[in-house]
Protein backbone atom coordinates (compact mmCIF):
# COMPACT_ATOMS: atom_id res chain seq x y z
CA UNK A 1 0.00 0.00 0.00
CA UNK A 2 1.11 3.41 -0.54
CA UNK A 3 0.02 7.09 0.58
CA UNK A 4 -1.49 9.54 -1.86
CA UNK A 5 -1.84 13.30 -1.10
CA UNK A 6 -3.88 15.23 -3.40
CA UNK A 7 -6.21 14.10 -6.99
CA UNK A 8 -6.47 16.04 -10.15
CA UNK A 9 -9.41 15.80 -12.25
CA UNK A 10 -9.22 14.74 -16.03
CA UNK A 11 -11.29 14.71 -18.71
CA UNK A 12 -11.90 13.23 -22.14
CA UNK A 13 -13.38 14.38 -25.72
CA UNK A 14 -15.60 11.54 -25.60
CA UNK A 15 -17.26 12.76 -21.98
CA UNK A 16 -15.37 10.60 -19.24
CA UNK A 17 -14.27 12.08 -16.18
CA UNK A 18 -11.64 10.86 -13.65
CA UNK A 19 -9.88 12.10 -10.83
CA UNK A 20 -6.74 11.13 -10.32
CA UNK A 21 -5.00 10.61 -6.93
CA UNK A 22 -1.52 11.65 -6.61
CA UNK A 23 1.21 9.22 -5.16
CA UNK A 24 3.16 11.31 -2.65
CA UNK A 25 6.25 12.31 -4.80
CA UNK A 26 3.92 13.12 -7.87
CA UNK A 27 3.51 16.91 -7.88
CA UNK A 28 3.22 18.53 -4.42
CA UNK A 29 4.20 21.33 -2.45
CA UNK A 30 7.79 22.85 -3.35
CA UNK A 31 7.97 20.73 -5.97
CA UNK A 32 11.92 20.40 -5.26
CA UNK A 33 12.02 16.60 -5.13
CA UNK A 34 8.89 16.28 -6.78
CA UNK A 35 8.01 14.34 -9.76
CA UNK A 36 5.27 15.65 -12.42
CA UNK A 37 2.03 14.34 -13.89
CA UNK A 38 1.35 14.88 -17.53
CA UNK A 39 -1.36 16.95 -18.24
CA UNK A 40 -2.75 15.08 -21.12
CA UNK A 41 -3.30 11.05 -21.07
CA UNK A 42 -5.03 8.23 -22.96
CA UNK A 43 -8.37 8.01 -21.62
CA UNK A 44 -9.75 4.28 -20.48
CA UNK A 45 -12.32 4.08 -22.64
CA UNK A 46 -11.78 5.48 -25.72
CA UNK A 47 -8.48 4.81 -25.93
CA UNK A 48 -7.36 8.13 -27.03
CA UNK A 49 -4.72 10.50 -25.76
CA UNK A 50 -7.58 13.25 -25.48
CA UNK A 51 -8.06 12.99 -21.28
CA UNK A 52 -6.84 16.38 -20.27
CA UNK A 53 -6.53 17.95 -16.66
CA UNK A 54 -9.38 20.19 -16.33
CA UNK A 55 -11.31 22.71 -13.87
CA UNK A 56 -8.35 23.25 -12.17
CA UNK A 57 -10.25 24.48 -8.94
CA UNK A 58 -11.52 21.21 -8.25
CA UNK A 59 -8.13 20.24 -7.33
CA UNK A 60 -7.66 18.70 -3.87
CA UNK A 61 -4.92 18.79 -1.25
CA UNK A 62 -5.30 16.64 1.51
CA UNK A 63 -2.93 15.15 4.41
CA UNK A 64 -1.35 12.05 2.88
CA UNK A 65 -3.47 8.44 3.13
CA UNK A 66 -3.76 5.26 1.94
CA UNK A 67 -4.98 4.76 -1.77
CA UNK A 68 -8.84 3.45 -1.26
CA UNK A 69 -10.19 0.32 -3.96
CA UNK A 70 -11.30 1.74 -7.02
CA UNK A 71 -9.40 5.07 -7.34
CA UNK A 72 -7.18 6.22 -10.05
CA UNK A 73 -3.83 7.54 -9.57
CA UNK A 74 -0.72 8.88 -10.88
CA UNK A 75 2.05 6.61 -9.93
CA UNK A 76 5.35 7.48 -8.67
CA UNK A 77 8.43 6.15 -11.56
CA UNK A 78 11.34 7.61 -10.81
CA UNK A 79 13.43 6.17 -13.45
CA UNK A 80 11.09 7.85 -16.08
CA UNK A 81 10.80 10.43 -13.84
CA UNK A 82 7.20 11.51 -13.70
CA UNK A 83 3.84 10.11 -12.53
CA UNK A 84 2.39 6.96 -14.55
CA UNK A 85 -1.20 7.28 -15.21
CA UNK A 86 -3.26 4.06 -13.55
CA UNK A 87 -6.49 3.97 -14.12
CA UNK A 88 -9.26 1.71 -11.46
CA UNK A 89 -12.46 0.83 -13.44
CA UNK A 90 -15.08 0.25 -11.01
CA UNK A 91 -17.14 -2.66 -12.63
CA UNK A 92 -21.23 -3.82 -10.76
Amino acid sequence: MFNVWGSMVYRCKCGNEKRMHLEVGVEGPGKQNEMPCPFCIVCPDCHKLDMVHVDWARDEAFAPRGIQKGESYFRLDRKAGCGRPVHQVNKA
